[in-house]
C-alpha cells in the first residue's frame, strides 16, 4: 500500500528531510550541501532518538499526556544527540525545552520544534530535517508521522564504502560488502511504499557532476538552485589523512572514487 500524500504535487513545501544511507556513504556530504541552501537548514549531529520516541511514545497517544512530556524531556536529556549539541555550544535549557515540549499538540510537532530550536529563528521559512544514517532502516515510520517528508538515499559503490569503513574502523571487507546488499534491499523495500518522497543519490555523481545532481535535488525539493551549495563551508572529512582534499578543501572532491581498483585483489 502506497502512503497517502506520496505524489509530489501533495507534498507540502515545508515537509522534512531525511539523509539516510549506510555510513562512509556520503551522508555528511550531502547534508552539508544541503545546508548551503537559504532555505534548508540540518543540525550537524545526527539525532538516533526519532523512531524511538515515534515507537515509545506516539505509541501511547497521538496527543502527549503530561507524563509522557516529561518523560520525554528526560529521554531527550539523556540521548547522545542533546550531549553533543550542548559540547559544540548549542545547549537547549531546561525551560526552554519545557517549553517546547509543552506547546506542542503532537509528537511529530514536539521533534520538528526541538530540531528548529537548534537550527536557528526562522527569519524567513526553511525546511528542517535531519542527517542520521540508521533511519534508512524507518522510512515508512517517519513517513507515516511526518506529513511530507522528503527522504535522501545516498549510496557509494559497495568497493568504495568498504574500503571506507575498513580505513575508518577497521570493519571486515566482506560482512560491510553484507551490510550494503542487506541495507539496498530494505530501501527498495520501503521505496515503493514511499513512491515519491523517495529519491536515491548515488554518491559517484554527485561528487563528478555536483551541479546536475544538485539541481534535481532542488527541484526534488521543491526550492531553487542556488550555486554556493557548490563550495562547502568547512571541509566535509574528519578522518584519515591531513592532506588529502577531502580534509583540506571547501569545494566538491571529483577524485574520491574507484580506490577499489588501487587498493583491492581481484579476489577481493
Amino acid at each position: 500500500m502506497t502512503l497517502a500524500g506520496n505524489s509530489m504535487q501533495d507534498l507540502p513545501a515545508d515537509g522534512a528531510i531525511f539523509i539516510v544511507g549506510l555510513s562512509r556513504s556520503g551522508t555528511k556530504l550531502l547534508r552539508d550541501i544541503l545546508n548551503q541552501h537559504s532555505r534548508i537548514r540540518l543540525p550537524d549531529r545526527e539525532s538516533y532518538f526519532i523512531p524511538h520516541v515515534l515507537k515509545h511514545f506516539a505509541e501511547q497517544g497521538s496527543t502527549p499526556d503530561t507524563p509522557s512530556r516529561a518523560n520525554f524531556i528526560r529521554y531527550l536529556r539523556s540521548s547522545a544527540f542533546y550531549r553533543n549539541m550542548e559540547r559544540q555550544g548549542a545547549p537547549l535549557p531546561a525551560d526552554r525545552l519545557a517549553s517546547l515540549v509543552e506547546s506542542g499538540e503532537t509528537w511529530p510537532a514536539i521533534i520538528e520544534s526541538v530540531f528548529r530550536f537548534y537550527t536557528g529563528p526562522a527569519d524567513t521559512p526553511y525546511l528542517w530535517g535531519d542527517k542520521t544514517p540508521k533511519y534508512l532502516n524507518h522510512m515508512l515510520l517517519l513517513a507515516e508521522h511526518f506529513a511530507g517528508a522528503r527522504f535522501l538515499h545516498i549510496y557509494r559503490d559497495p568497493r568504495d564504502r568498504v574500503l571506507s569503513a575498513n580505513k575508518a574502523w577497521g570493519a571486515n571487507i566482506y560482512i560491510s560488502a553484507q551490510q550494503w546488499s542487506a541495507a539496498m534491499q530494505r530501501a527498495h523495500a520501503q521505496a515503493r511504499d514511499l513512491a515519491t518522497a523517495y529519491k536515491t543519490v548515488r554518491y559517484e555523481d554527485l561528487i563528478t557532476s555536483p551541479s546536475t545532481v544538485i539541481g534535481e535535488l532542488c527541484a526534488f525539493l521543491a526550492v531553487d538552485y542556488e550555486p554556493q551549495m557548490l563550495e562547502l563551508e568547512f571541509p566535509v572529512e574528519r578522518r584519515g589523512d591531513m592532506e588529502h582534499p577531502t580534509r583540506k578543501n571547501t569545494g566538491i572532491y571529483a577524485g574520491n572514487i574507484h580506490k577499489y581498483r588501487r587498493d583491492m585483489t581481484p579476489q577481493q
